[in-house]
């Protein structure tokens, strides 16, 4: 048996136990990765962005030894070290578990394509999103410590549209905002069509008013910028 000291920083205290406590002192008869212990105190292995030891950034693979000094980092508390812990991203998809479900209707306003979890058993999210690479999203700690969930962000908030500011800081989406670029149901690309053809899917008064219209080729859903475009825009302001 033997101990090391493990600190953790920022939103990572939400998920201990005791969460002012932290510095915790871990005690182990094996020799443990720096993972086991990280998720055997309640976090997430997708929620640290840096683990050093001893001063020395580590990936998950570590193995712990006496006395180790460890310290934990979240994404928002950026540190002069390389990202290790998983592999770089190579796209921005979603899969939005049930209890986070609202947040995909947004992330496809920002132009990003977001799946829902079709009331799938967590064993089936993990699965399909490391099939896909999908980053999935969710307040259900139990679905992102399964081992094939790479990617994955715990929403802290319950509040949506927190939740779509989060996500957007975490990831640094900003430079990949398209925003209108996607159909808000099914993820379909939008497509200006011409107006006779649109007649009988709007409104009287919106068809009579407005020349410009869209249309999502899968699903034929009709798109237009009324009064609800503004407010859109205004909160898309507010998110990036």
């Amino acid at each position: 048996m033997f101990t090391i000291s493990i600190q953790f920083f920022g939103e990572l205290l939400n998920f201990l136990a005791q969460a002012h406590q932290q510095t915790i002192q871990y005690s182990t008869d094996k020799l443990a990765s720096i993972k086991d212990a990280i998720e055997a105190l309640g976090v997430p292995h997708t929620e640290p962005s840096w683990v050093f030891v001893n001063g020395n950034v580590v990936d998950f693979s570590y193995r712990l030894q006496a006395n180790d000094q460890v310290k934990v980092y979240p994404a928002n508390f950026q540190q002069d070290a390389p990202l290790c812990l998983r592999p770089a991203r190579q796209n921005y998809q979603f899969m939005v578990d049930a209890n986070v479900r609202a947040v995909a209707k947004y992330l496809r306003l920002l132009g990003f394509y977001t799946v829902t979890d079709d009331n799938l058993p967590d064993e089936k999210i993990a699965k399909l999103a490391a099939e896909k690479d999908y980053i999935v999203l969710t307040r259900d700690i139990g679905l992102l410590k399964r081992k094939n969930v790479v990617h994955g962000c715990f929403l802290h908030s319950e509040d949506t549209e927190t939740q779509l500011q989060a996500i957007v800081d975490r990831y640094n989406l900003k430079p990949y905002i398209k925003a209108f670029s996607l159909c808000l149901v099914c993820n379909g690309k939008i497509q200006l069509i011409d107006k006779q053809f649109i007649a009988q899917k709007v409104p009287a008064d919106v068809y009579e008013t407005l020349n410009e219209f869209y249309t999502c080729p899968d699903c034929e859903r009709a798109y237009w910028k009324g009064s609800h475009y503004d407010k859109l825009q205004q909160k898309l302001k507010g998110w990036t």
